[in-house]
């Protein structure tokens, strides 16, 4: 045979196929490049997923790929997708710790870093509190108040809400000030007022605490002793949103009331003893303090400076005037009349009184006058002043040449004025 005509063949040698399979394929976000695990069945060899690492979530396909040359990954796992899954944030109310009812508070909050998802707060079934937006408000500081805060989901980070954050609710303290009465004088009343904190629905009262010249009943103040003291303070007690409270002292002005000094006699007529005059008060039996220049009680014919002021807790008054003392009128009264008789005889005259209980007669000594004219004194008696009362008897007992005379009578009238 001759040489044979050469042939050319061409070998092929064929990658082996080897199972490849995908695990972890879905994952939660962490910010981080994640890829799913590749194993094969052959060792020594290794493999990957040939659309990872990824970071952002969502759906990535994925082949698994042979990492030494001379295999195909083949098998039920060895495609499939790869999920990264977005991640659950952590939010936490962090305040605010409690707010005060008239004032608000503001809400905070943290939130898992990177998260961009809005943040809004809730006070859910809350008696007490309300919000909005970040502020925080009372409405009934005896009630609950517990907060949440809720995210929206972003790119990343799913939606959330906060487990409840307790917020302490605490009652305000009122402003309360007794405002009246400024004065009350005594035997009136006066009425207690007072401002508040609006809103406040406590009842309030009244109280002189240790006012010596004063009480309170309700709102009416009454004076007890005008010449002390008076100090009222106004008291509330809590409601819902407020606590009690009571006020700043209150000085109430306590007046005395006016009395009237009533003097009596302030002319009078000399009578040669102690005068002075009356005086009274209205109202009765009020205690008085002489306030005259001139001392009481006075004898003589005068004018004299008088006065008294009314001492005592509740009232006050005064009088100055003058006391006057002016001359008494006076009369002369004659007492005694000289009667004068002569007889025909020249013989003595003797007198005598019709009534010794009105006038009495006495002969004088001696028993003539320069006249030779007989002589007696009449004399009223006893009280009478009325002379035409008075009867004088005159008798002549005779002499040797003349018998005894009937016997005269003479009666006296009365002086002209």
């Amino acid at each position: 045979y001759g040489a044979a005509t050469p042939v050319t063949q061409t070998f092929n040698i064929g990658n082996a196929a080897m199972t490849c399979t995908l695990a972890n394929m879905s994952v939660i976000y962490t910010g981080l490049e994640q890829s799913p695990t590749c194993s094969t069945n052959v060792a020594g060899v290794s493999c990957k997923a040939n659309n990872a690492p990824q970071i952002s979530p969502g759906s990535y396909p994925e082949n698994a790929v042979p990492l030494t040359a001379g295999y195909t990954c083949s098998g039920p796992a060895s495609s499939g997708t790869f999920i990264i899954n977005k991640a659950t944030p952590t939010i936490t109310v962090t305040g605010p710790g409690s707010v005060t009812y008239g004032n608000t508070g503001t809400a905070t909050y943290t939130l898992t870093s990177g998260d961009t998802g809005s943040v809004s707060f809730s006070a859910g079934s809350s008696t007490g509190c309300s919000v909005s937006g970040t502020t925080v408000s009372v409405t009934d500081a005896s009630g609950t108040c517990s907060l949440t805060a809720s995210v929206t989901t972003d790119n990343n980070y799913t939606a959330a809400t906060s487990a409840p954050f307790s917020v302490s609710l605490n009652k305000a303290t009122p402003t309360i000030t007794v405002t009246g009465p400024g004065s009350v004088t005594y035997g009136s009343t006066g009425t207690a007022t007072y401002t508040l904190t609006s809103g406040d629905t406590g009842t309030v009262t009244f109280s002189a605490g240790s006012s010596s010249g004063c009480s309170v009943s309700g709102t009416t103040v009454s004076v007890t002793n005008a010449s002390s003291t008076c100090s009222l303070t106004a008291s509330v007690t809590a409601d819902s949103n407020y606590t009690a409270a009571t006020s700043a002292a209150f000085l109430v002005t306590l007046n005395k009331a006016l009395a009237l000094v009533i003097p009596s006699n302030l002319i009078q007529t000399y009578t040669g003893s102690s005068l002075q005059p009356s005086v009274a008060t209205a109202p009765a039996g009020l205690s008085l303090t002489y306030t005259g220049s001139d001392s009481l009680p006075r004898t003589d014919v005068g004018s004299y400076n008088v006065g008294w002021a009314i001492n005592d807790n509740n009232y006050y008054g005064s009088y100055s005037g003058t006391f006057q003392i002016t001359g008494a009128a006076q009369s002369i009264t004659f007492q005694s009349f000289i009667v004068a008789a002569t007889s025909t005889s020249g013989g003595p005259v003797t007198f005598s009184s019709g009534d010794p209980n009105l006038c009495t007669v006495t002969a004088t000594d001696p028993a003539t006058n320069q006249a030779g004219q007989y002589t007696a004194v009449v004399t009223l008696a006893g009280s009478n002043t009325d002379w035409t009362k008075c009867k004088v008897l005159a008798d002549q007992a005779g002499t040797p040449n003349y018998s005894a005379a009937p016997e005269a009578t003479a009666i006296l009238g009365n002086p002209a004025p």
